[in-house]
């Protein structure tokens, strides 16, 4: 069993730090190679917000060896040299200890350990927050077939979701990348002293904490999920499917209505609520832009003085979904709708409209509120106004009832 693994230590050993420590820091010194970690870091979270940006555990979200591959060829590693050394590690701490299949099957935890370490060393925030992220999405998958082998009715778990108090940590973050990010983030300060030496036996006291922690929340969530679905307690969903044969929206003069009425409902609670802290901390985590920051942009532009462009704003965004797109108000809630909105920000060549209007007002937002002033580079702008988007589409979930 995985937590027979971490037993008393023969003396303290460095041989994972004296074989991973100099390839990381050697490979993460170089500014396009760290930019190139950090981006596919990013790229990882972008290809699965949708199932991240879940109320719950609703989804297995893979972490398989395509990925895997991408990180270790990153830094020139072959997983299998990865596995060798850990397993010479693991007959070193306790040559009693018969089961480290957990260890052995998971090298890149060992990479992405010491990615953690050198960025806490560095200094490098958004880079400790990066690594942190992506060790946290590599151990998720093991954790939720832990409790979820044969996957979750989402109706049933939402349901569950919908009921939990407070005091379950997925309640109070609102998402589970949030979720995620905010334990390992817990975790992480509770033993970042221990990264200094990075010891043998603490780089496995690192990996036996994530792993406990994670699987002790999704436990607990699990726990209550299997007794409201044992008593058939679920919510009613909308169907997420379209019908070509039957088209929602038969012309625009429908399509129109529909956006103006969908949108002057949107705006008002937007405006007047103020920034949501869960929706915004999501949006900013996932565009890897610093939370305080998007939080304070967000307070800048989502302003009375800005009601008529961010009415322009909704109406395009909708109508590009509820016509171009061929789908109902209620498709609006569906996890298709984030990863439609997200491919659409993507697109830099269109003639499209809206789609023109949609950027031209988050270019006009960001001069505005002093992002374009503060950030030189292109890729920072484009995050910060990625993060923007991102808080519409969820508000636009969120409030469209």
């Amino acid at each position: 069993m995985f937590d027979e693994l971490f037993m008393e230590a023969n003396g303290e050993l460095h041989i994972m730090k004296d074989y991973l420590a100099p390839i990381v820091d050697g490979t993460l010194a170089d500014p396009q190679k760290d930019r190139t970690f950090k981006k596919e870091i990013g790229n990882y979270i972008n290809r699965n917000i949708t199932k991240l940006t879940e109320a719950g555990p609703m989804d297995l979200i893979p972490f398989g060896d395509d990925d895997k591959r991408i990180f270790f060829s990153i830094f020139n590693l072959d997983s299998n040299d990865v596995i060798s050394k850990t397993k010479e590690m693991t007959k070193v701490l306790n040559s009693n200890a018969k089961d480290f299949k957990y260890l052995h099957g998971n090298p890149v935890l060992f990479l992405f350990y010491f990615c953690i370490r050198y960025y806490y060393m560095k200094r490098d925030v958004k880079g400790l927050n990066s690594a942190l992220s992506i060790y946290a999405l590599a151990v998720y998958p093991s954790v939720f077939n832990m409790s979820f082998k044969y996957g979750v009715k989402r109706p049933v778990m939402q349901y569950t979701m919908d009921n939990l108090t407070d005091k379950f940590l997925m309640k109070k973050k609102g998402n589970l990348f949030a979720t995620l990010v905010e334990s390992i983030q817990r975790s992480f300060k509770f033993l970042q002293s221990e990264f200094n030496e990075a010891y043998d036996t603490e780089i496995v006291r690192f990996i036996q904490r994530i792993h406990n922690d994670q699987k002790s929340m999704i436990k607990k969530i699990a726990t209550e999920y299997y007794k409201n679905n044992a008593k058939g307690l679920a919510v009613s969903i909308t169907n997420d499917t379209y019908d070509d044969d039957t088209p929602i929206l038969d012309d625009v003069t429908n399509a129109t209505s529909q956006v103006e009425n969908i949108s002057r409902r949107i705006l008002l609670p937007i405006l007047t609520n103020g920034v949501d802290i869960k929706r915004a901390e999501a949006a900013a985590k996932i565009c890897g832009i610093g939370v305080s920051d998007c939080r304070y942009y967000l307070t800048l532009i989502l302003v009375d003085k800005n009601s008529d462009s961010l009415q322009k704003f909704l109406e395009a965004v909708l109508f590009l979904y509820l016509y171009d797109e061929h789908k109902s108000p209620q498709n609006i809630n569906s996890s298709y709708f984030l990863t439609w909105g997200m491919a659409m920000f993507k697109k830099t060549n269109s003639n499209n409209k809206n789609i023109k209007l949609i950027k031209s007002t988050l270019d006009k937002w960001a001069e505005a509120s002093g992002i374009h002033n503060k950030y030189t580079r292109e890729a920072s702008r484009v995050n910060y106004k990625k993060a923007i988007f991102l808080y519409i589409l969820l508000s636009i979930q969120k409030y469209n009832n």
